[in-house]
């Protein structure tokens, strides 16, 4: 058995992959596994590895300053890529070590190409980083009550715990073990978790912390990447502002210290970090439907969840030929990008550098159905931080976002499978005999061969379509299914919401009132057909008209 926690670092969350390993480094507790969700939404190709100190107190000769701490886990690091560029990130005080890590690398002559500081506080000893329990040289401060406090912030890394007026009743507590027993009751912690277990995550933090706190970060040039909750000080820098080199940046992802690492916020800091990794291949989503005239705005449309450029064709050809048009594809169809973003702001981020190369600046119109809906809304919203105009933006079928604190699903591979059956079934005459049970027992390729023949069958795919395509439509799908959207700000202009008259009338009641709550115009229609054949003939036809003269482009000389 190790006889140390530093023994058995560092804990692989992905081992394989080709390109530089990406090391995670431990928050107070010392624990790694907060990582494991992060580490599943990263690219296969990225190996990523955890840094732990679980137990560093049990130590008889513990490491005495951050320094100290961050020499065991170089050691660690290079067991297993011995030479630079190194990629390092953490949370919370993990991002202060990560700082650590890489200034000893740096002076033994190695090279760091990344350091990501997620809600990272560097901080006058009178403040406090939220992550970290209060630790002071008081002997008068009762330590039990210490103990309580740190383990409630604990809980708040838990997903499944949103109640914060339950959390905040714990505090009546005097006793450590009162509390522990409460969340027990509850169901508030994994079935294998003890108190042992709890204690160990607790003393562990106490003395990371007191390290923390008499650590001082020395001035360096290297540009780090600072990925901020919404919940901190008015210091968006958190303190580094000084210490860290010129070209540093950062990043605001939202939500609060705690759950940045939750969904949704942790799915945009996800796409995030890929983005400044450059851990995928470059794509250009752009797809040019219709050319149009060079005086004229692009109209930029956005499919649905998992769906093509070509699931909005009927739509485009029913606008005037002088109108550009351009279709944002998703990413992650094909072997060579298949990666899917994993949030809506982390596309929307992308696709607006795309179409700002097509058209540098606005007055933008952006369309979106369905998921694609989300997409074209945040983009708006970052136009208009831009400062940027949108003059149309268009929500065809698209469900409100999500509520705060509302649960977040998830949908695994059949699942989504049984999701894209449904969509597949708006559009034939008679259903796709298929059934759950159908691809219980069957591993992911006997899923997509299975579900390829049925499509096959019905006439919706050619014989020769290729596996590796559905595969693609499959993987996507399940991504946008699992991804969340909360807009952060208000969209201060006009949305067309176009809503299908087929489905849950309360549905749709319930989507426009929420919509109104995030736009300061809202102008919603009611047009024929369900979410899919609304978009083809003969019911486009029937509302395309209409769309039209509610639209600016309505004005241009050169689309009557």
């Amino acid at each position: 058995m190790p006889i140390s926690p530093f023994d058995t670092n560092p804990v692989p969350l992905n081992p394989t992959g080709s390109l530089l390993p990406l090391f995670l480094i431990h928050e107070a507790s010392g624990d790694p596994l907060v990582y494991s969700p992060l580490a599943a939404l990263l690219p296969d190709e990225l190996p990523v590895y955890a840094l732990q100190a679980l137990g560093i107190h049990t130590l008889e000769h513990p490491p005495a300053s951050i320094e100290a701490l961050a020499a065991c886990h170089i050691q660690a690091i290079r067991r297993i890529q011995p030479q630079g560029p190194y990629r390092l990130a953490g949370w919370s005080i993990g991002g202060l070590i990560a700082y650590e890590i890489a200034q000893q690398l740096i002076a033994e002559g190695e090279t760091v190409e990344f350091i990501g500081m997620i809600d990272s506080y560097l901080h006058p000893d009178s403040d406090k980083d939220p992550g970290q329990p209060s630790i002071t040289a008081d002997k008068t401060v009762d330590k039990e009550a210490e103990q309580i406090a740190s383990f409630i912030d604990s809980l708040r890394t838990q997903e499944n715990i949103h109640d914060e007026q339950a959390l905040e009743a714990l505090y009546k507590f005097s006793q450590l073990e009162q509390v522990i027993d409460y969340c027990i009751e509850r169901q508030w912690l994994p079935s294998a978790i003890t108190r042992e277990d709890i204690l160990l995550r607790l003393y562990s933090a106490e003395m990371i912390t007191q390290l923390g706190q008499s650590y001082t970060a020395p001035q360096s040039s290297l540009p780090v990447h600072l990925y901020i909750a919404d919940d901190g000080p008015e210091d968006i820098w958190r303190g580094w502002r000084d210490i860290v080199g010129q070209h540093s940046e950062v990043h605001l992802t939202g939500g609060t210290h705690f759950s940045i690492m939750h969904r949704p916020f942790l799915n945009h800091l996800a796409d995030s970090i890929i983005e400044h990794l450059g851990a995928v291949p470059a794509f250009d989503p752009s797809v040019m439907v219709q050319q149009g005239s060079q005086w004229v705005s692009p109209l930029f449309c956005l499919p649905g969840a998992g769906a093509s450029p070509s699931s909005l064709l009927g739509l485009t050809l029913a606008f005037p030929r002088q109108l550009p048009l351009y279709a944002l594809q998703a990413r992650g169809f094909t072997d060579e990008h298949n990666v899917p973003y994993a949030s809506v702001e982390g596309a929307a981020r992308a696709y607006l550098r795309i179409i700002r190369q097509i058209q540098p600046h606005g007055p933008y119109h952006l369309l979106g159905h369905s998921f694609g809906g989300w997409i074209a809304f945040e983009m708006a919203l970052q136009l208009q931080t831009q400062g940027e105009t949108v003059s149309d933006l268009i929500l065809i079928d698209t469900d409100e976002p999500n509520q705060q604190g509302s649960p977040l699903k998830s949908y695994n591979r059949v699942e989504t499978i049984m999701e894209l059956i449904d969509i597949y079934n708006m559009i034939l005459e008679q259903p796709l005999p298929l059934t759950r049970q159908d691809f219980d027992n069957m591993d992911q390729n006997e899923h997509t061969q299975h579900l390829h023949n049925a499509l096959v069958k019905v006439g919706l795919f050619p014989a020769k379509t290729p596996m590796s395509l559905l595969q693609g439509i499959i993987r996507v799908m399940q991504a946008n299914l699992n991804t969340a959207y909360q807009p952060r700000t208000r969209y201060k202009g006009l949305v067309h919401l176009v809503n299908a008259e087929q489905g849950d009338a309360d549905e749709k009641s319930t989507r426009e009132i929420q919509w109104n709550n995030h736009v300061t115009q809202l102008n919603a229609m009611m047009v024929p057909g369900n979410h899919m054949t609304m978009l083809s003939e003969p019911q486009i036809g029937q509302w395309t008209a209409t769309l039209w003269q509610a639209l600016t482009y309505v004005d241009n000389p050169l689309l009557k």
